[in-house]
């Protein structure tokens, strides 16, 4: 049987739904349907707030041929209780161009208080009965559309973006167009995560697995892994905003190299700094961190914190390093590498470098075995 469809008219605290269709224990899976969004969307969000017994998958892609963007939702598995009842919603949210899929496990007692999950998930803590099922989201966008952002928050579901498809999936075999998203922010947290893209404005992440790979961003980047190791190449992109970095790592290793592009190299030696804020943090698990710049370049505001306890730190400054660093490792040491290179202004400016290096106590009485630089250029 195939799933319900029932229209809705009410607003609900999250959104409106558009359309909704719901899985019971009387229906046949796999069960799969489709929505087609509106050609105006400029927003878009996949949100969902279901059992911890139901796991998912998300793939989201470009379309040579696609026309608007299409939305294929497949549960498969057995839903094993009368009072359980999944369900599917199209959402629009106030704004211009604002829609999204709202995925939710409600009782028949319940089914008129939908609660849609927003970024800040009201999920309820008592559940129907679990049954065992498999969620399946596949993304269509065509190749000229841009999204502004693309916000999600599955638990406990990989999610794709930018890949092939998967061998199971009966759609194009490979992708010829990158994604074009201008902010990205992926949470639930993600179990497992793989992206092909070019740089985005800025991405916020919530992940419960190890990370790897390459990262490109212009404006700010926010990692959070639950006792999961980054190992990430992040390349900062200059387009005349101040950038942000933070990343926190629960009991898990930190190794990151971090690249600044996109610099005015061309002899104009500018005198205004482009500022770049980085900030690594983990607990019991070892940090390591290179930041590297063109030493022709001009003056970066760079300031660069890291913080463990329990083991050791090692940081790794460019030659032309100019700014704050603060770097804090509770009984460990911590260590940082720097060559040294003329003034990259060019005005043969002297190197000057103050440096805090020590143990001090905090609050609570545990010993820090910090290091806080401060390297400036000043004229003779």
């Amino acid at each position: 049987m195939p799933p319900t469809f029932s229209p809705v008219s009410s607003t609900i605290e999250d959104g409106t739904p558009l359309s909704c269709n719901s899985w019971d224990s009387g229906t046949s899976f796999p069960s799969r349907l489709q929505y087609h969004f509106p050609a105006n969307i400029t927003d878009m969000f996949l949100n969902s707030c279901i059992p911890p017994s139901i796991t998912g998958a998300l793939h989201v892609r470009t379309g040579p041929d696609a026309k608007h963007i299409v939305v294929d939702v497949e549960v498969r598995g057995q839903i094993l209780s009368g009072d359980q009842h999944l369900e599917v919603c199209m959402m629009s949210r106030p704004g211009p161009g604002n829609y999204g899929l709202g995925i939710y496990n409600v009782s028949p007692s319940n089914r008129r208080i939908r609660k849609i999950p927003n970024r800040m998930v009201r999920c309820s803590p008592r559940y129907p009965p679990e049954s065992p099922l498999d969620v399946l989201i596949h993304v269509v966008i065509p190749h000229n559309v841009s999204l502004a952002s693309l916000c999600t928050h599955l638990p406990q579901f990989s999610q794709s973006l930018g890949t092939p498809n998967p061998p199971d999936h009966k759609g194009a075999p490979n992708q010829t167009y990158p994604l074009r998203i201008g902010s990205l922010s992926l949470g639930g947290p993600v179990s497992h995560l793989t992206m092909r893209m070019d740089e985005v404005k800025k991405f916020e992440l919530d992940i419960d697995a190890p990370l790897r790979g390459n990262l490109r961003v212009s404006e700010s980047l926010s990692v959070t892994s639950r006792s999961s190791d980054v190992s990430v190449n992040i390349t900062l992109v200059n387009r005349g905003n101040p950038i942000t970095v933070n990343l926190e790592a629960d009991h898990a290793p930190i190794d990151t190299i971090v690249k600044i592009v996109n610099l005015d190299t061309h002899g104009h030696h500018t005198t205004i700094p482009f500022p770049v804020h980085i900030a690594a943090r983990t607990t019991y698990a070892p940090l390591g961190m290179v930041v590297a710049y063109p030493s022709s370049s001009p003056p970066v505001a760079l300031f660069v914190e890291a913080e463990t306890e329990l083991a050791p730190i090692v940081v790794h400054l460019p030659p032309a390093f100019q700014g704050t660093f603060n770097l804090s490792a509770i009984q460990s040491d911590a260590r940082v590498d720097q060559s040294t290179v003329a003034d990259p202004s060019g005005k043969g400016r002297t190197r000057t470098v103050y440096v805090d290096n020590g143990d001090v106590d905090d609050q609570r009485g545990d010993p820090y075995r910090g290091i806080i630089w401060i390297v400036l250029y000043l004229h003779d």
